[in-house]
């Protein structure tokens, strides 16, 4: 069954609850519902009418999905050592205060590109899963939920309090950290990719292409789950992915990537920022040969969205997975990690199954990428020409 309306929603989760409440428990309900949440999150997200405030139609299924799951307090502390993820004095789960999960939330959204997907990483977010369920569910004395401006003070009682709305969203990125499903193979190819940027970099003399990089690259450095955290006070409006980074980034961190990206030559932009540039580059040589637009039709940056749409691909894609980019075509994914190599693979595709997407014909393409360049071609730096030369 799939609720259709709000009302088939809130009575779905009635029914579910009273079975809880009768003591009934099913791990194949709590993985539905958890589908469920994860596939209609943005439509859920949004503010219940009435006095409820700060709730979200997501966050009621979220607290049902918490009364279904079994607690669990295991995880292998190796995997924490290797991946530096301690922040806690005691390992027992059972100790850790509200400071601690919540600080281990963020740690775990900073480093989540860099996290090695594992059974030892979904055991470990199995135990935080078990402390959500602690923490959301029940009322808790001060020195528990240890960070007085994420919590609410509960009536009649002197010593309790209970989590805010906008700390319950915070712990509900939980359900966005999701493995993706691909499994890697390697190719190692030559190419001609750095002579193809070097080409590209005459669109850094432009103001208006530099803007353009910077607006959109804000939707791509903010981390999981922040959006929501940071909008949560202006629910049910359109927060721009800016204003999210400024309440949950250090200030001086946006000027510094705001000046890079503005005003710095090539070499001087850090390498993180350079795989926007280099994914712009392509686009705009698409554009001007092409007239299409590369990252529209080649690039999907939500892979857990468009999954089936993927599977059905008839074309060659480009795939962000935790950070990088990879190749993909015809269920092979190939390991690319910077936008460049994804590129050069990309290519290669589309050489080796002499494709033509959309009728467009990338053979000068890929002999600009794979043929040796002569000496001739291999012009470095940016020319002027003026009528006296011509």
């Amino acid at each position: 069954m799939t609720p259709k309306t709000s009302t088939d929603l809130f009575l779905y989760l009635i029914d579910i609850y009273d079975l809880i409440l009768r003591g009934h428990r099913s791990i194949d309900l709590a993985k539905k519902l958890l589908d469920y949440l994860v596939s209609n999150y943005r439509s859920l997200h949004v503010p219940i009418p009435g006095c409820l405030l700060g709730w979200t139609h997501s966050m009621f299924v979220f607290v049902i999905y918490l009364h279904l799951i079994e607690p669990t307090y295991d995880y292998n502390p190796e995997y924490i050592k290797k991946h530096r993820l301690r922040l806690y004095s005691d390992p027992d789960p059972k100790q850790w205060s509200w400071d601690t999960y919540i600080s281990l939330l963020d740690l775990i959204s900073l480093k989540w590109n860099e996290l090695e997907q594992n059974d030892d990483l979904a055991q470990f977010l199995r135990v935080l899963m078990t402390l959500a369920q602690k923490f959301c569910l029940y009322i808790h004395t001060k020195d528990v939920l240890s960070v007085d401006n994420h919590t609410h003070d509960v009536s009649n009682t002197k010593y309790h309090v209970r989590l805010s709305p906008e700390s319950i969203v915070s712990v509900m990125r939980l359900v966005h950290f999701r493995f993706h499903p691909y499994r890697f193979e390697h190719l190692s190819l030559k190419s001609n990719i750095d002579h193809f940027i070097d080409t590209e970099k005459r669109h850094l003399v432009s103001r208006k292409f530099r803007e353009n990089v910077l607006s959109w690259m804000w939707d791509h450095v903010v981390l999981i789950g922040d959006r929501d955290i940071a909008s949560h006070d202006q629910l049910g409006e359109n927060v721009s992915s800016f204003t999210c980074l400024f309440k949950r980034h250090p200030a001086g961190q946006l000027t510094s990537w705001q000046r890079q990206m503005t005003y710095n030559t090539y070499d001087e932009i850090d390498d993180r920022l350079k795989e926007f540039l280099h994914l712009h580059f392509i686009d705009q040589y698409f554009q001007s040969v092409y007239n299409v637009p590369f990252l529209k039709y080649f690039v999907v940056f939500d892979v857990f969205q468009h999954r089936a749409n993927i599977d059905k691909c008839g074309v060659p894609l480009i795939l962000r997975l935790q950070g990088s980019f990879h190749a993909y075509f015809a269920g092979k994914c190939y390991r690319g990690d910077t936008v460049k190599n994804a590129f050069v693979l990309w290519c290669h595709l589309i050489k080796q199954i002499d494709c033509k997407p959309y009728n467009m014909d990338f053979s000068l393409l890929v002999t600009e990428i794979f043929e040796t360049l002569s000496d001739e071609e291999q012009v470095e730096g940016f020319w002027t020409i003026r009528d006296d030369d011509l």
